[in-house]
């Protein structure tokens, strides 16, 4: 939930737009307070190092997941029901799925990507079943 402008002018989900802003127009460089780099495989040496155990003074870390092709976390399926029984995939759509439905899912992303063509959901997993069921239902809504 954001509050109206006029009662509170930065919140956290303005100050995170404004941010990511600045980063996309190259005005604010991360460059010089990134301390580490961990490929995803060493994520736990990264780990270590937020919890102290590893003695090493940092400011920001990253974790990095190597070079993919965005085509490649596609899959084309044959068309099936899907989970509100009224929409029929289409056989050549870009398949997509979400590891956790929370509010930037459901309020940003899905509506987002269900105004695409030919995009379509495979699978949504989340904490709970039930939501995670329902927000499957929604992208069709």
């Amino acid at each position: 939930m954001d509050y109206p402008i006029g009662y509170v002018r930065w919140t956290e989900k303005r100050n995170m737009q404004a941010f990511l802003q600045l980063v996309a127009e190259k005005k604010v460089s991360l460059q010089h307070i990134t301390t580490h780099t961990f490929p995803i495989e060493q994520g736990e040496e990264a780990y270590k190092l937020i919890t102290g155990e590893r003695k090493e003074r940092y400011i920001g870390i990253l974790l990095d997941y190597g070079e993919f092709e965005l085509s490649q976390t596609f899959t084309h399926l044959a068309p099936q029901v899907a989970v509100n029984g009224t929409h029929t995939v289409q056989p050549n759509a870009k398949r997509i799925a979400f590891i956790g439905a929370g509010s930037f899912a459901t309020g940003y992303l899905i509506p987002h990507l269900r105004a695409i063509a030919g995009v379509e959901l495979e699978v949504v997993c989340n904490a709970t079943g039930l939501t995670g069921r329902k927000r499957a239902a929604n992208f069709w809504l």
